[in-house]
Order: structure tokens, then sequence, then C-alpha cells
């Protein structure tokens, strides 16, 4: 928490208690809050430390003033359902995200507690025709419930756009610019207003389509079989470049959504997932450690923490440069390559006659599974029929 790093919040029920990290000995909370009246299913506390949200099951949610300690205000009637996330805006400090179990994700200016904009996923018009038509059709009976919100940092905010991240339930990740779906909020506003004498109520906004820029992260783009249960944008290498994503499907997925958003009007694609990770377990919640150290903590249905360090498995898959991490395997790596095979990623890069003796060192290690060097070598066939290498993202798995 910004300003206060030395304070804790939890919730258990519909209680709030807050911790002074230094005093860890010390069982007694430094303050409680009882404003909620169900179950708190996510709090989340404002970029400068004054605001302390909870969304409960009920659908409200309580703005409780942490300099003042006490209710601030109650965020209600946005969801009809359970409200399961709630997050603040970095760079708008008077506003904030919620997402529901019925569909529905809300951007609120909770200083009035209204809403700004409401869109309904199980509305969309392109919801049902996408995924009638996918082969993924296990997705088709999951509801597009709002399991998890994520928002950059301030500062990555600036640089790398005004966005926010949605976690569904039908597997599908949103990448949402905030500023363009409120601009378009304000324009239809105005227009309604212009055709007026009468200057109306201020009603909220419900759009079944976005009015701004947007991004899908989805099954046909290499992402997740069930529903994604987390997301977080990364703190390595460049901050909140890349968002981390965990799913029912026990499996964590990197993406590089920063390029994919970039080329969404231009013809040139881009192919966002850089690389998935199985967990072994369904994946509950999962966060990322800052850029020295290149963590992912993955929190699942087992007892265990994970860490995945990603600078163990090939970072500079990142930045494109496959061929050289490749080209520096030694024989004594034959762990390394069955785990980088078994993660289903080679690369979209296209090389000519250099990759032969690349797949020719992968396919010579010592201690390479079976149906990994089978797999190598069909690509090896491959190359010598057509002539031209073309290393793919592997979709299905490798047996």
């Amino acid at each position: 928490m910004a300003g206060k790093e030395d304070i804790l919040y939890a919730s258990s029920g519909s209680e709030i208690k807050s911790f002074d990290v230094h005093m860890a000995s010390s069982q007694k909370p430094l303050e409680t809050f009882n404003y909620n009246k169900e179950d708190i299913n996510q709090i989340a506390v404002s970029f400068n430390s004054s605001f302390l949200a909870a969304a409960d099951d009920s659908g409200d949610v309580k703005i409780i003033d942490i300099h003042q300690q006490c209710l601030y205000k109650t965020l209600r009637t946005g969801h009809t359902s359970i409200c399961s996330s709630v997050q603040f805006l970095s760079w708008r400090p008077w506003e904030a995200l919620t997402g529901g179990l019925d569909a529905k994700f809300v951007i609120w200016n909770f200083s009035r507690g209204r809403p700004c904009k409401n869109l309904d996923f199980a509305g969309m018009p392109d919801f049902q025709s996408k995924h009638s038509s996918s082969s993924n059709t296990g997705q088709f009976c999951n509801p597009a419930f709002v399991h998890a919100i994520a928002v950059p940092e301030e500062t990555t905010s600036e640089k790398l756009g005004k966005v926010c991240a949605v976690a569904r339930g039908d597997g599908v990740i949103d990448v949402i610019d905030i500023e363009s779906e409120l601009s378009g909020s304000k324009e239809k506003t105005h227009k309604s207003r212009s055709k007026s004498n009468l200057i109306p109520r201020q009603t909220t906004e419900t759009s079944n389509k976005s009015q701004g820029k947007g991004l899908q992260l989805d099954y046909a783009s290499g992402g997740h079989t069930a529903g994604v249960s987390c997301v977080a944008f990364s703190r390595f290498g460049e901050i909140g470049k890349f968002i981390v994503s965990g799913g029912n499907d026990a499996s964590v997925k990197i993406w590089d959504w920063y390029k994919s958003h970039n080329n969404l009007e231009s013809s040139c694609s881009v192919d966002p997932l850089q690389l998935t990770i199985n967990s072994g377990k369904k994946v509950n919640w999962l966060c990322t450690t800052p850029n020295d150290s290149e963590n992912v903590v993955v929190c699942d249905t087992s007892k265990i923490v994970k860490i995945k360090q990603f600078s163990k498995i090939g970072v500079k898959i990142f930045s494109g440069n496959i061929l050289e991490l490749y080209s520096g395997l030694r024989r004594e790596d034959d762990m390394f390559v069955n785990s980088l095979l078994d993660l289903r990623y080679v690369s979209s890069s296209i090389f000519k006659g250099s990759s032969i003796p690349l797949l020719l060192k992968l396919t010579d290690q010592k201690n390479l599974s079976k149906r990994h060097r089978a797999w190598l070598c069909q690509q090896l066939l491959h190359i010598s029929w057509h002539n031209l290498v073309t290393l793919y993202f592997v979709q299905e798995p490798l047996c």
C-alpha cells in the first residue's frame, strides 16, 4: 500500500482487520471494521492510502475512509449478484472498478456513489456467436462471470496505457481501455442532453459493446480451457508489459498484451501468448514480485504456495531471443529441455538453415524423453521437406 507499506489489511467473513507488520508478535489488530453485512470476497486499498474498499456477497461495496476510520460510501445497485472483485484506479483517485457473478463490470465514481459505466459481458453480441463456433465446446456452458480485476501501477499506466484486465468465467481475459469507455459514456450523455430542453437526471450508462479499444485473450489465442480465476500485471522485466493469468484448467499463462494491443488496428497479427506453465492444480490466486527476482507466486488448491522463477525457464523468451537461448544449451541441460518442451512453447519466429543444427542439438540431449525426441524428429522432417524452417507455438499436448 503506497505510503503505508507496514500496514496489512485482512478480511475474514464480514470483518476487516488491520495489523502492523512490525508488531507481528502482537495478535491485537490496529483497527477492526464491521460495515459489511455479508461475507467479503475482496478488499483493496486506494493508491493514495486514503480509502479501503470491500466487496461482498450481497453485491454491495463498502468504501471506508482510512484516516477518519469510518464508512465513507456504500456502492449498491451496480450488481444483482455477488460482487467478487474490486480495485481502485491508480490515475483516477475518485474512481473504482467492480466485477461480479452477474457478469457485470462497473466503473464507479465512489465520491458520488454512482456508476459511470456498466458493461454486461453476458449480453455482449459477440459472446454467444464467438463461443458457439469455438472448438472449446465446454466453455459455451460457462457464464462470463467476473472473477478478478487487475489494474497496473500509476507509473506503468502513463507509459503503457490506462487499462485494466478482467478475468472471466468463460476462459476469456478482457483488456479494457478505461479512458475510451469513459469518453464514450460522456459523448452519449452530452448528445442526450443536447436533444432536450430539460437537464436529465444522471443515469447509469449500460453498454453491450465496448466503445473503446479492447483486447480479448481467449482460447483461440492459446488461452485457458476453463474459467480464469485470477489475473495480474507483471512486475518483472518492463513493469506492466505482461499479463499473468491463472485458471481452473490448472495453468498459468504469460501474455504480451501490450504488443498485441498496439497491433489491433494494423494488419500485422501478433500472438499474445508467451508462455504456459502447468501448475498441476486449479489456481486460486497469483501475484508477481519486483523485477529483480522475476518470480510469480501461485496459490492453488494444494497446500503448497508455489514460486515460479522465470529466469530459470528462459526469460529470454520474453524478448523473442529464443535462438540465443537454445544455442547456449549444454549436454547437462537435459532436464531443462524436457521442462521447456513441457511448457509447449517453441517459437513463432521463422529461421533459415541455422535452425537445423539447433534442432539437432536439442534431439541430441542425453536424457530427452521419447515423446519429445519423436516430436523434434518430426520438426526435422518438416524442415527437410519444405527446405524452410518454421517453428510453431504448439497448442496441443506433445504426446
